[in-house]
């Protein structure tokens, strides 16, 4: 970085306060850095995860619920494993919707922590 007016290594004039530009110089700059399908890339790649967390998230979700109607059907009484299932079920979903939304951190972690629970049902029920 250059402190007395020259030419920076970027281009750009030196300056102190480092990265003072408004949002727009910045825009224009990037812009005119020749890649303009960048940031359409970027905005497609970003689509293509998250429907990728939320396919996985609706899967782990359709997964709880047909583990719920299995062991009802087999006649196992209801517990904390149906509270489990239940749970991991419906952190999924919220998971789903939180991923479509554009919320990918945040629904990563209520899906690992709801998967947790959920995965939980199964010792409880080798418990009962």
């Amino acid at each position: 970085m250059t402190t007395d007016g020259e030419q920076g290594a970027y281009g750009t004039e030196g300056r102190t306060g480092g990265g003072t530009a408004a949002p727009a110089e910045l825009r224009a700059r990037f812009r005119a850095e020749g890649r303009p399908g960048l940031v359409r890339d970027r905005a497609a790649e970003a689509r293509r995860t998250r429907r990728l967390y939320a396919s996985l998230q609706a899967l782990f979700g359709l997964v709880f619920l047909f583990a719920i109607g299995i062991r009802l059907a087999k006649g196992t009484d209801p517990g904390l494993w149906l509270g489990a299932y239940a749970v991991g079920a419906a952190g999924c979903a919220l998971a789903m919707r939180l991923s479509l939304r554009g919320r990918t951190r945040l629904a990563l972690a209520v899906f690992f922590v709801t998967a947790a629970v959920g995965g939980l049902g199964d010792s409880l029920v080798a418990q009962s």
